[in-house]
Parts: C-alpha cells; sequence; structure tokens
C-alpha cells in the first residue's frame, strides 16, 4: 500500500489490513477470576444448566451455561475442576462415552458465558478482556483435545505453536458465528503450565456482553482417557515470540504532512486494542 509519495494524498475512512505484532496484550483489561461456581437452575450436567461464577470482577458475576453437545456421549465431569491447574481459571472437565473412546470419534460440549451485574441476571457489556486456553494438548497416544472459541477479535500465538488452527463458523445460538478452533497434538505435555505456550493461544474480546466456547476431544482409536480437562484462564500471559496475526481494521482518521525530507503520518483506528505496533499491508480498495 502506497501512503506517502511527493504527492500527499487525504487517505480516511476507509478499510485497510493491517498486520498486528501482539508481543502482548498490555493493559488488556485486567484478568477475571472464575471459581466458586454455583448451580442456579436446570440439572448439573445436562443442556440447559445455568452455573453462576459470582465476583469474576468488581460487581460481576458470569452466568454460564450448557448449550449443547456433539451427541449423547458427551458428558460434564466437572463444571470447573480445582484439584489441577489454576484455582482462578475456570477448568470444565468432558468426557465421552464413560471415560473409553469408543474408537475413532470428535465430541465437544458448547458453554455460553454471559455477563451480569452481581446478584442479578441483568446482562453488562465488558470493554475488552483476555482469555487464554492452556494445555492444550493430547493423552500421549490416541486422544488430542481441542478449543474453539467465537466472537473473538484477535488471538495470539506462540512462533513454535504446535497447535493446528480452523475456522469455524456456527454455535448453537448463533448459526453465523465466526470463530477458530484450536486443535492439540496426542503428545501429552506435562503439567498445566503457563509457560507451556506452545499448546496454549490468548484471545482478546472487545465490548462483549456474552459468547461462545466449546471444548472437545478426538480419538482415532478406543482409549480410556477420553476424560479430558480445560485450563480457560481469563488473563493474559507472555510468548516468548508471539506469531503475528492478520485482522482487517478500519481507519478512522489518517493525516500525513511532509516537514522537508521526513513524512509524519498519524492515524486512529475504530478499536481500542492495544498492540505493539502495526505493518500496513494493504486496503481492500487497492490505493
Amino acid at each position: 500500500m502506497r501512503i506517502l509519495d511527493t504527492t500527499l494524498k487525504s487517505l480516511c475512512f476507509f478499510p485497510i489490513f493491517l498486520s498486528i505484532s501482539l508481543a502482548t496484550f498490555a493493559g488488556g483489561g485486567g484478568k477475571l477470576d472464575f471459581k466458586n461456581s454455583a448451580l442456579v437452575s436446570g440439572t448439573p450436567g445436562a443442556d440447559g444448566a445455568i452455573y453462576r461464577f459470582p465476583n469474576v470482577d468488581k460487581d460481576l458475576d458470569a452466568l454460564v451455561t450448557i448449550k449443547g453437545r456433539s451427541d449423547a456421549l458427551a458428558y460434564l465431569v466437572d463444571l470447573d475442576m480445582i484439584t489441577s491447574g489454576f484455582d482462578k481459571a475456570w477448568q470444565p472437565q468432558v468426557g465421552y462415552n464413560a471415560g473409553t473412546a469408543p474408537g475413532p470419534a470428535d465430541w465437544w460440549m458448547e458453554f455460553e458465558i454471559v455477563f451480569v451485574e452481581k446478584g442479578t441476571s441483568k446482562q453488562k457489556e465488558i470493554n475488552e478482556f483476555v482469555l487464554s486456553a492452556i494445555d492444550i494438548d493430547g493423552n500421549g497416544h490416541l486422544i488430542r483435545e481441542y478449543v474453539a472459541m467465537y466472537g473473538f477479535e484477535s488471538y495470539m500465538l506462540e512462533t513454535n505453536s504446535v497447535l493446528s488452527l480452523t475456522n469455524v463458523t456456527g454455535t448453537i445460538g448463533n448459526p453465523a458465528a465466526n470463530g477458530k478452533r484450536f486443535d492439540g497434538p496426542t503428545v501429552n505435555y506435562l503439567n498445566i503450565d503457563t509457560s507451556g505456550t506452545a499448546v496454549m493461544t490468548t484471545a482478546m474480546y472487545e465490548k462483549t456482553t456474552s459468547f461462545s466456547i466449546r471444548v472437545g476431544g478426538v480419538s482415532s482409536g478406543v482409549s480410556g482417557a477420553s476424560e479430558r480437562m480445560y485450563s480457560l484462564y481469563f488473563q493474559e500471559f507472555k510468548y516468548s515470540q508471539p506469531q503475528t496475526a492478520v485482522l482487517p481494521v478500519h481507519l478512522t482518521s489518517f493525516n500525513a504532512t511532509l516537514n522537508g525530507s521526513v513524512a509524519k503520518i498519524d492515524w486512529k483506528w475504530d478499536s481500542e486494542a492495544p498492540v505493539s505496533h502495526f505493518t500496513v499491508e494493504r486496503s481492500d480498495d487497492g490505493k
């Protein structure tokens, strides 16, 4: 994209694509604490069951609803496993076929998270927050885990990430929802460790009242390790060599001036996402 030559042009209010270097989500809205959940309504583990996580932030609760599952063999072991991992992370444990995958299979459970004012069901918008899916790996043999997230603005991976990415469309509540599925390897990475960035990803959400997430597993044969725990930590973490994400954004203002032989360019875009810098790749109108 040519921005400035000997004749300065006014370029404002058109969409461009920027390559965003996400060295860290600096100031990414602070962390949210998911702990001490309680059933609000419905049957525990059944579709439609609603759980409340109190005080995820000041005067803020989160309501988590089981929206559905791949089939009747998928089941909830624990909404928030606290015997390992991180106390303040949300750690659902989901199993398949009574703990033993019968052969090649792909299973999942979908959750909807809604932010509400403390002690109520009145929805509340969150300006921004981050969600890190940690330790997306396998059992060392025939099973691998995956996490599918929807509605986020951007995401981060380590340069040497071993996760496989797939674009996905549609949730139970919104057939048009766009997201990404992050599949881990069958290799078992020891412990649930935030330094294990090769098997984790961090997504940033903006101006969010609710969002959906799926956690699942894939088996390539009979295995007795289908009960898998997923560590979803609403906090940012440091990546050694973060992989660049390419996102469509829109300029809201653009000004360029020439001071001698030095060009000064000032611009603003329509998001408050904290990124380290932009690299202009192209505009969608060819300018």
